[in-house]
């Protein structure tokens, strides 16, 4: 899976301001594509996250979270921008192991989040 390598363009955009704002050396800016991909990724993520959508949390979560991201309109979209490729079966691929590498690292903020809101509301 590669993503258009934008660095040297001059393009301005969210993707070049979040790396300009951060950046101490060791991150490389991504096309405005590829950028708009991940804040899809996780707009959608934080949909589903919510502790209102706690009770439909169960053993199947997982992967109904990961089936709906790789299914998703707008995630598909600019992923289809991203990798300028459509149908590729490598690029679904590099979306589903995306995505579901991206449930994991949200899922411990998820659950940190949750704990903290067990503490205080419950006794």
């Amino acid at each position: 899976c590669e993503l258009k390598d934008d660095s040297d363009d001059g393009e301005d955009g969210p993707a070049s301001d979040w790396v300009k704002a951060v950046n101490r050396g060791g991150l490389i800016k991504i096309s405005t594509e590829a950028y708009q991909s991940f804040y899809a990724i996780e707009m959608c993520i934080r949909h589903q996250l919510k502790t209102g959508n706690t009770d439909s949390m169960n053993d199947g979560f997982r992967q109904r979270l990961k089936d709906m991201m790789v299914s998703d309109d707008d995630i598909l979209f600019y992923w289809t921008l991203a990798g300028q490729i459509e149908g590729d079966e490598t690029a679904d691929k590099c979306l589903a192991l995306m995505c579901d590498k991206w449930i994991t690292i949200r899922g411990f903020s998820f659950a940190k989040n949750i704990m903290h809101y067990i503490s205080i509301h419950i006794p």
